[in-house]
This record gives structure tokens, C-alpha cells and sequence, in this order.
């Protein structure tokens, strides 16, 4: 991977599940992890990943029936991230960039 390529911040929630689950090619992974712990918003949901199974190790090894494992994962990978604030595409500080009107 070229440095065009390598992600930056803001990282993806989808890179940062990976990332957390060990799904990313080692030499990325190994780059990858001192820039996430420095992204304060990135280690939010790196910590909310680590909650997540955390809590599904108190379940038991295997609290799901095989068929909700992947609808499992995409909701908790969903809950654990729709929490952090949303700014439109425009927005800067809550106002619109176009029109000054809070959003």
C-alpha cells in the first residue's frame, strides 16, 4: 500500500471494526494502531467495540443461534458507532455553511 492509499482520520467505522476484530493485514494493522490510539474519536468506538464483546463473553461462548451471528455483529458494529453527533455534509459547528441556520 502507497501512502495515497493508507487511511487517515476521520477512519471509517467499518476500518476501525476490522482493525478491532484483527481482520486487517498485519503490516497495516501495525501502522494503523499508534495513529488510531492517538484519534480520540477512533479509540471512542475502538472502546466500544471492546465493551460490546466484552459483554458477549459474559453470554457465554455461544449465545447466538449461528444464523443471528452476522445480524448480531452488523447491529452492535451500528449501535456502537450511531452514537457520536452527525454533521451534515456542509455543516461547520452546527451551521450550515450556505445559509447560517442551525441544522
Amino acid at each position: 500500500m502507497n501512502e495515497d492509499e493508507f487511511p487517515r482520520p476521520p477512519y471509517s467505522d467499518d476500518l476501525l471494526a476490522d482493525l478491532h476484530a484483527g481482520a486487517l493485514d498485519d503490516e497495516l494493522a501495525e501502522r494503523l494502531w499508534p495513529l488510531v490510539r492517538q484519534d480520540h474519536h477512533a479509540m471512542a468506538v475502538i472502546d466500544r467495540l471492546d465493551a460490546v464483546q466484552a459483554r458477549l463473553r459474559t453470554w457465554g461462548r455461544n449465545p447466538l443461534p449461528n444464523r443471528y451471528r452476522p445480524m448480531w455483529r452488523y447491529v452492535s458494529i451500528r449501535r456502537c458507532t450511531d452514537s457520536r453527533p452527525r454533521v451534515p455534509n456542509g455543516a461547520v459547528g452546527g451551521h450550515s455553511a450556505t445559509d447560517g441556520s442551525l441544522r
